[in-house]
């Protein structure tokens, strides 16, 4: 008879301890056997049975759940923007894990802005039915997020995100607010944030919740600053300057053009840039969907030599040497894609690296004669002048497009078409994006003309709405919204200019047919003669003896009172 082999093989959740003293008939294995027997995280026991009888003696324990995470979180900040990258990592013991909650703050939480994944696939948030957190409207909104597969043992999620940085002046800091996601499983057991400022900046901590562990950076470095908590903060404050003031930037830009076009089936821009510098390259990012490879730049008016750092980045080389060199680099790209359609949209413009500061900056907006825009960008300032523009009362640049060229030390390119409406805006710093709305001038004519035309039909047929009262509310709304946004008001007032001429038409003929049918209708004496015999009354009586339908029975005529006296 052979030897037996014994393998005990507890589940997770399940700690044996080996008797030594109360097993019997078989001896503890040391070398497992190369076949994995049991899905288990834990290792199974294994011995070899001595003959006979055997006994196997254990004390064991049965575990709950348990769970750890550590935070540590990552905020790279560059000119307008901070990219926040966190590592949740995870630890489950005894029981495994199919689904996680997060506690997000309110700042990021809208527009799909945070994306968590496992294993680098994104995985999708679901708002936690029971969320009270957030009920006050200030607090975090819990999700939960389900795992492909339950877990045990260690993990990662990665949590991404980015929120906006507030550019310091060189007199003053600005204020720097990291909205930090927290996880709400298990026992948390280090919470750390490293911020990476951009060259000659420095961030320094607000608050007692965080401590420093470890700080580097000084003039001409990266500014890194390492911090720890021992509980969850849901987000982290700073302050964020210069060090040195605005002369320790090496890259000042003095002058800044971005001419964009929309009138073509594809977007196309011209970006140019007027600066000195003591460095020997100067890094562009092309914004998203930018043919990078079909792309233009010139240094001085001459091919620039080039080299990709990044799928969408390029850093120009600059000829010669030392400080306070001057240079006039233009760009000039198109869009592989069609450009936005009309509505709402969102363009991304070139940028120059952080080390950049942009003293002034115009942009030039190009738009089909069709198309207009309905307000000025979040962040611009419009530089326009109100005139007549044929027929119609509009914004007119305050610079046209030779003297932005003349303004801005280029050579004269393609001039601008006759027939386009043309906006500029002006702003200052490293400005990555705006966001417009734009509609056309059919839609705007069709929606201020049908309001008008509304308005007016109420006023018309209405008496109540005529009350002075009511007369007097819709002249403040107007009013307050000439006030709040002037030009987009003037635009729907011209739009309405069809919507009012239908309605005085329709007033006119109101007060036309209306007067036609008030008029008093005169009517002529009857001629008709009353004879004295129609006052009297007639009883018919049937007449006996079954007389045909046909017959009539005779007539007996009643005199009214009195006249048989006459």
């Amino acid at each position: 008879m052979g030897f037996a082999s014994v393998v005990v093989a507890p589940a997770d959740n399940v700690e044996l301890t080996p008797n030594s003293s109360a097993i019997e008939g078989l001896v503890r294995e040391r070398i497992s056997p190369a076949a994995r027997l049991f899905d288990r995280h834990q290792e199974p026991l294994y011995y070899r049975g001595t003959g006979g009888a055997a006994l196997f003696a254990a004390d064991f324990g049965i575990h709950s759940q348990r769970v750890t995470v550590e935070v540590d979180t990552q905020a790279t900040l560059a000119e307008q923007t901070a990219a926040v990258e966190q590592k949740l990592s995870y630890w489950v013991g005894y029981e495994p894990l199919d689904r996680l909650t997060l506690a997000i703050p309110r700042a990021i939480a809208g527009g799909k802005r945070v994306r968590i994944l496992h294993d680098g696939k994104p995985l999708v948030p679901v708002a936690a039915a029971d969320d009270q957190a957030g009920a006050d409207g200030t607090g975090a909104i819990r999700v939960r997020v389900a795992l492909p597969d339950p877990h045990i043992g260690a993990f990662e999620l990665q949590v991404q995100y980015s929120v906006a940085v507030v550019e310091p002046k060189a007199e003053e800091p600005s204020m720097l607010s990291i909205p930090l996601p927290m996880p709400e499983d298990g026992e948390l057991v280090a919470n750390r944030l490293t911020v990476k400022a951009a060259k000659n900046a420095e961030v320094s901590p607000r608050g007692e919740e965080w401590t420093i562990a470890d700080r580097e950076g000084g003039l001409g470095t990266r500014a890194i600053c390492q911090l720890t908590a021992s509980e969850r903060i849901d987000r982290a404050d700073f302050d964020l300057h210069w060090e040195g003031g605005e002369a320790a930037g090496t890259t000042i830009v003095d002058r800044a053009w971005i001419q964009s076009w929309l009138t073509a089936p594809e977007r196309q821009d011209w970006a140019v840039y007027q600066f000195t510098t003591s460095q020997n390259e100067l890094e562009v990012a092309f914004p998203t969907g930018a043919a990078v490879d079909q792309a233009t730049v010139l240094v001085n008016g001459k091919r620039a030599e080039t080299r990709r750092v990044g799928e969408d980045r390029v850093a120009i080389v600059l000829p010669g040497e030392g400080e306070g060199r001057r240079f006039v680099v233009e760009l000039r790209y198109h869009f592989s894609g069609p450009r936005p359609p009309r509505g709402a949209m969102r363009l991304e413009f070139a940028r120059l690296g952080p080390e950049c500061w942009v003293r002034r900056e115009y942009w030039q907006l190009v738009l089909p004669a069709n198309e207009h825009l309905i307000g000025d960008p979040s962040g611009f300032s419009g530089e326009s002048t109100w005139g007549w523009q044929g027929y119609f009362w509009g914004r007119q640049p305050v610079l046209d497009q030779v003297q932005l060229v003349s303004w801005v030390g280029v050579a004269p390119r393609t001039p601008l078409p006759e027939r386009a409406n043309i906006y500029l805006f002006s702003t200052f710093g490293n400005v990555s994006q705006a966001e417009i709305r734009t509609a056309g001038r059919t839609w705007i004519v069709l929606w201020a003309s049908g309001i008008a035309l509304f308005v007016g039909l109420l006023l018309i047929h209405i008496p109540a709405v005529r009350h002075p009262a009511v007369l007097l509310a819709l002249g403040v709304g107007l009013l307050a919204a000439g006030l709040a946004a002037p030009e987009p008001t003037l635009l729907f007032a011209q739009a309405a200019t069809l919507g009012l001429v239908l309605t005085l038409t329709a007033g006119l003929l109101e007060r036309g047919l209306g007067g036609r049918r008030r008029q008093p209708v005169r009517r002529e004496p009857s001629s008709a003669v009353l004879e004295v015999a129609s006052t009297n009354t007639a009883y018919h009586l049937p007449r006996s003896g079954g007389l045909a339908s046909t017959e009539t029975a005779p007539a007996i005529v009643v005199e009214p009172p009195g006249k048989a006296d006459r």
